[in-house]
């Protein structure tokens, strides 16, 4: 994928924000199995006794949780890149389906915008510009936002100090 703005300077800071999965496809296929078992063990008691429209439910749970987690892997596609360079900051959302959106922004123009609750804890970063905020990260849990605003802010303020030599290779 080629950025609809490329950058003049090579990025200083980048990255890429995707939401974390617990669960692997590995896994994903030994809960289903299990799942699968445990259902039709208890749906072939309910047939046995009787109780045949029963086991076609025990089918039917299986099948819906089967959906529900393909739409997670799906949903775990969507990710956010974010490329610092002297003159540019390029922020860029891909959603499940792969379609990309682009803002370019100007790193001395541009607001950090963080929202904190009253204890502190960190519930959302943005960039501000032009009066509208565009978040970052919504899917990222509370810690590992903080770990990124803390090295963004870091580079921000680098670039805007104009220190190059803090971002040279050591």
């Amino acid at each position: 994928m080629s950025p609809e703005f490329p950058l003049v300077d090579p990025p200083v800071f980048t990255a890429q924000l995707r939401p974390h999965r617990s669960l692997d496809r590995r896994g994903f296929a030994a809960l289903m199995a299990g799942l699968a078992v445990l259902s039709f063990g208890c749906g072939s008691f309910f047939l046995a006794i009787g109780a045949w429209p029963v086991f076609g439910f025990f089918g039917l749970d299986v099948f819906l949780i089967y959906l529900a987690f393909r739409r997670n892997f799906a949903d775990a596609r969507a990710h956010e890149e974010i490329r610092l360079s002297l003159d540019r900051i390029e922020f860029t959302k891909v959603d499940a389906r792969g379609d990309s959106r682009s803002q370019v922004f100007n790193p001395r123009w541009v607001r950090l915008h963080v929202e904190r609750d009253h204890d502190g804890d960190l519930l959302s970063v943005g960039l501000a510009s032009q009066g509208v905020v565009h978040r970052i990260g919504t899917f990222l849990g509370a810690s590992e936002l903080e770990s990124f605003l803390d090295a963004f802010s870091r580079a921000l303020a680098e670039v805007r100090a104009g220190r190059t030599d803090f971002f040279a290779p050591a």
